[in-house]
């Protein structure tokens, strides 16, 4: 085999990885139509948020001065990152339960797909035929935000299931 022949080869071979999304080159259009991943950030969290709905619930605040303002209306203590800067927070409610053994964990990778912010939590209840014991508990986790225009945020669980949708409303 000549050399020119077997450049050509090459090439040919790189150029089908590449346009059929080779896991070798990553592929031409491999993202193409996928979310982009962001990173959030837990930044508080607590077990007794004062929730009064079994609801899973998402509340977004302009930045600590709002988040403060809730904290102290609620009751609610949460505990974590002593000083909150500036930026976009989002409050991830599980809603009221009955008795310990509840909680919650929010990814810190999330997906933005379009205008939305899609983020995914595990959710932990106890095991099926568990004796109830000890307090309610209503579990929330504190979010910051990555600083981007976003119109939506989705909260889906470890099955893909969605279980709270935040349409935004635009400051005007």
């Amino acid at each position: 085999m000549t050399q020119r022949p077997k450049l050509m080869w090459v090439a040919l071979v790189a150029a089908l990885c590449g346009l059929s999304g080779c896991a070798a080159t990553g592929g031409l259009f491999s993202g193409w139509g996928a979310p982009d991943e962001v990173e959030v950030r837990e930044v508080r969290r607590a077990l007794a948020c004062g929730s009064i709905t079994e609801t899973v619930l998402l509340t977004l605040f302009d930045g600590p001065t709002a988040y403060a303002q809730w904290e102290a209306q609620r009751g609610a203590q949460l505990y974590g990152d002593a000083v909150l800067p500036a930026g976009q927070y989002l409050l991830v409610e599980m809603g009221r339960r009955g008795f310990a053994g509840y909680g919650m964990a929010v990814s810190r990778v999330a997906r933005r797909k379009g205008d939305t912010l899609i983020l995914r939590a595990t959710f932990i209840e106890p095991r099926a035929g568990a004796e109830p014991s000890g307090e309610a508990v209503s579990p929330c986790s504190l979010i910051r935000l990555p600083d981007m225009a976003i119109d939506r945020v989705e909260l889906v669980d470890e099955q893909g299931d969605r279980r709270a949708t935040l349409k935004l409303v635009p400051k005007t």
